[in-house]
């Protein structure tokens, strides 16, 4: 058992982070390097329902959220979050679609947004991200103007070590899918795709919708990630060979957001049928490469106070807990882009179990002058070792 000095101590050498409302906190280890980072997350499903909310994206003056799936990219070695993320200029429809650009450092406070890309006359938005040999490449839903519809998926690179705020660096590189030929699946339009590799493989998902009203969930395939556009394998089968559709109504939406593992694709889905909206989160687990996938019977909850979920972007475990960004509120006019974290299990090596943060909080309060005094001035410490590291990038 720790003393309360040493648990003191122990705050002070920890990363300590406020939820919203300061209702918790979150510990990292604050060791020689960054916390280690693992992209695949086999059990993501659970550790979602396990996490509560970190912080809230920034919406800045003249933008509003319609709707924010997102990409993101840890780079543990620097130990700065980045994230794209679409918002639509105040006032205008679809086509007043953008892709913004922040990042934090303490996952509390974020740069300020930055609209990186553009069109002249579409909107664009809900990018979704893949990163492989040095190159981040990120997916996104453009809105035609001309055809009143979602299409096509269009593809931008820019290098892992590239200027993110710098809109002249996102190359784009062309077109992924496009809407199919009259009758087929995907006719009306393409929306929110996202990408995994199984083996040499890249697989895509995308939402479909036809002609008809009704959607499914899309398939891809390419040897080359840059080898355009992608070969279409129709839809995503269940264990019946089945498409998959709604749970509700295969005429309201079903959308995959991101994959956390090769194994297992987060999806969104409408869940009030007919006029009106309810927005909640499943994931779809089996094996993607043979196209045989099975949709989660209950909705994802996390430890909010907020009725609907959706846009789950999949980060990873960071000092071996579960981030990632969800879309949450109580009606989707309320909707914000927040960051999620599962609370801590266990503190560095003392064995004491904590299955919530509460009880830290709470153990402040019974300190001594030395302990209190190590927890409170933690934060100023480490704030000040993460300027010196020129990690609080501001733009």
């Amino acid at each position: 058992m720790a003393t309360p000095i040493q648990t003191g101590f122990l705050i002070f050498m920890l990363t300590s982070s406020l939820s919203l409302g300061g209702s918790f906190i979150y510990v990292f280890a604050e060791g020689s390097g960054y916390p280690p980072y693992s992209p695949a997350v086999p059990d993501a499903p659970e550790r979602v329902n396990r996490s509560r909310v970190l912080s809230e994206l920034p919406i800045p003056e003249g933008f509003i959220l319609i709707s924010a799936q997102s990409a993101a990219y840890y780079d543990d070695s620097s130990g700065i979050l980045h994230v794209w993320y679409g918002l639509r200029e105040a006032g205008r429809g679809e086509e007043g679609n953008k892709i913004l650009y922040t990042n934090t450092s303490d996952f509390q406070t974020w740069s300020e947004p930055l609209v990186v890309i553009e069109l002249p006359r579409d909107g664009i938005r809900d990018p979704t991200i893949f990163i492989e040999d040095g190159q981040i490449y990120l997916f996104t839903q453009v809105y035609n103007s001309t055809t009143g519809r979602y299409h096509p998926i269009r593809l931008y690179r820019i290098s892992k070590t590239g200027v993110f705020w710098d809109p002249s660096q996102y190359e784009p590189l062309g077109v992924v899918v496009d809407l199919g030929e009259p009758g087929e699946f995907d006719d009306a339009w393409v929306a929110s795709f996202c990408l995994v590799k199984i083996d040499s493989v890249y697989y895509g998902a995308y939402e479909a919708r036809s002609s008809d009203g009704t959607f499914t969930i899309g398939r891809t395939r390419a040897y080359n990630i840059e080898a355009l556009p992608y070969i279409k394998e129709g839809q995503v089968l269940g264990p019946d060979g089945q498409a998959i559709t709604n749970p509700i109504s295969p005429r309201d939406a079903i959308v995959p957001c991101t994959f956390a593992s090769p194994a297992l694709l987060f999806i969104h889905y409408d869940k009030l049928s007919g006029p009106g909206e309810e927005w909640q989160a499943r994931y779809l687990a089996g094996d993607f490469s043979k196209n045989s996938m099975k949709l989660s019977d209950g909705d994802l909850r996390p430890l909010d106070p907020y009725q609907q979920h959706n846009n789950i972007c999949h980060i990873g475990l960071i000092n071996g807990r579960y981030m990632f960004l969800m879309q949450s509120g109580d009606k989707p006019e309320d909707f914000k882009l927040r960051l999620y974290m599962e609370p801590p299990q266990s503190v560095g090596g003392w064995g004491e179990m904590l299955p919530r943060a509460e009880p830290i909080k709470q153990n402040l309060e019974h300190l001594p002058w030395l302990g209190t005094a190590l927890a409170l001035i933690s934060p100023l410490i480490i704030g000040l070792r993460a300027k010196q590291r020129g990690l609080n990038i501001k733009h």
